[in-house]
């Protein structure tokens, strides 16, 4: 019997392990290849997966764009097409000397509609052409009429007809351009640094419009939406914004002082503007006194003596009244103002504008003391055009003609459309206000006597009709 002693045993034990070991290396060594090749072929295909998708998506990405492109080119080449057909269509028309052509005509119709169709497929820079193209032409060149063409209801929003500062000089054709946009659509459009001098927006929509450094005098905003716009620097004087509306625009109360009219206007801080009386000093409160008598100043005496007088309402009254009446021994006193009408002319003659007089009396029931108002209609040079009498229901048979108007105390008003009444060249109007009373040998006036016939808040207003 063999027997092995304990190194033997231990060293037998520990090649056993050793050849174990170095199998399971082999193994491994074996097994990891292709794991290892699977891995990365795994991994490369992964990332060529994402490579390719993110190929695909830029080919995609390219293909929308160049069908974007080509879609974009299209459409302009449409417009261009539009555009083009257009004015030639228009130059044709207005070459032909056998076609008549006026706003009442029906090819001013036909052309106004194919506008409007042109007009709605247009970007903002082909608007301003069409626009350039119609004013040059003067189919929408404001006058003392109607353009021939009306763009009511046009579709010019975001028209850009502003230039730069840096360029006026070289643009002096287009600075100044008197146009007729009357009802057009044109918000967020911009006007900055033009000159539009009696050009016509009203009843436009001109919400968010620029108007910096713009010169708007003379310009018709009757009607039209003026919410948000800049009127910045602009020169608003003599600009008519009856019925506009301004709530939040920045124009200033300094510019506003300078219109010609903000009859029924909203103001930028939405409160309604009153209409305004022409005649200066019709209000005796404005000039009277309780110490002494004043003659009214814009009023000239022609007879007689007139003041602005402290009336007591009555004895037992504490509170007093001022109103005009005559400080005379005369037995005619009077006194006259004259209106001018000639910022006006031109609605006179579109026969939008109509005026309104009213004034209060007392003292004329009687029939001893009475007041006479006579309105005289004048042409630019002097020529009375018509003269209206307005007399008292007492006297009017004994002292006015048939054709006087009657006032009954104590307001007498009167509303005169001088376009219907073929009064359109009226240039001013007088107004002569004439205290009477009638002779009688036992009643003389002593001196500082005064008269028991009165009248006040005299007021003449200009009303505008869309």
């Amino acid at each position: 019997m063999v027997c092995l002693n304990r190194d033997t045993q231990i060293s037998s034990q520990s090649s056993f392990f050793y050849l174990q070991l170095k199998d399971i290396f082999k193994i491994l060594g074996v097994l990891l290849v292709p794991l290892t090749l699977g891995v990365a072929t795994t991994l490369l295909s992964i990332q060529q997966t994402k490579l390719n998708q993110k190929n695909r998506e830029n080919d995609i990405d390219i293909a929308q764009k160049q069908r974007q492109q080509d879609v974009f080119l299209a459409v302009q080449a449409e417009k261009e097409r539009i555009l083009a057909t257009y004015l030639q269509d228009l130059a044709t028309l207005l070459l032909d000397k056998n076609i008549i052509f006026d706003k009442n005509s029906a090819v001013s119709s036909i052309v106004r509609a194919k506008t409007l169709t042109t007009l709605i497929q247009m970007d903002a820079p082909r608007k301003r052409q069409v626009i350039l193209f119609l004013y040059e032409t003067k189919l929408i060149k404001r006058n003392s009429k109607y353009a021939l063409i009306n763009l009511f209801d046009a579709d010019l929003d975001n028209l850009d007809m502003s230039l730069s500062e840096s360029k006026i000089k070289h643009y002096k054709t287009y600075e100044k351009i008197d146009i007729q946009l009357r009802g057009a659509s044109l918000v967020n459009s911009s006007f900055k640094w033009r000159h539009l001098d009696f050009s016509d927006f009203s009843q436009a929509d001109l919400k968010g419009t620029n108007f910096q450094y713009a010169d708007l005098s003379n310009v018709d905003f009757s009607d039209a939406h003026l919410s948000n716009t800049d009127f910045r620097m602009a020169n608003v004087s003599k600009a008519m914004f009856a019925y506009a509306n301004l709530s939040n625009s920045s124009i200033t109360d300094e510019q506003l002082s300078t219109a010609l009219t903000l009859q029924g206007t909203i103001l930028p801080n939405h409160a309604t503007a009153p209409v305004e009386n022409l005649i200066m000093n019709g209000d005796a409160e404005q000039r009277c006194s309780n110490n002494h008598a004043v003659f009214p100043p814009n009023w000239t005496l022609t007879n007689g003596s007139i003041s602005a007088v402290w009336r007591p309402q009555s004895k037992m009254e504490l509170n007093s009244k001022c109103s005009f009446s005559p400080l005379s021994h005369h037995d005619i006193s009077a006194m006259h103002q004259t209106v001018d009408l000639n910022d006006y002319v031109d609605w006179l003659f579109n026969g939008r504008t109509l005026y309104g007089f009213q004034i209060t009396l007392s003292g004329t029931r009687n029939g001893k003391h009475y007041v006479i108002i006579n309105l005289r209609h004048r042409s630019s040079d002097g020529k009375i055009l018509e003269n209206i009498t307005i007399c008292p229901h007492s006297v009017k048979n004994e002292i006015c003609g048939t054709t006087s108007l009657v006032y009954q105390e104590p307001f007498f008003s009167l509303y005169n459309d001088l376009f219907l009444n073929d009064k359109m060249d009226t240039a001013r109007i007088d107004i002569e206000i004439i205290f009477k009373r009638r002779f009688d040998s036992n009643s003389t006036l002593s001196e500082g006597n005064i008269t028991t016939t009165y009248c006040d808040n005299i007021a003449l207003n200009i009303y505008l009709m869309p």
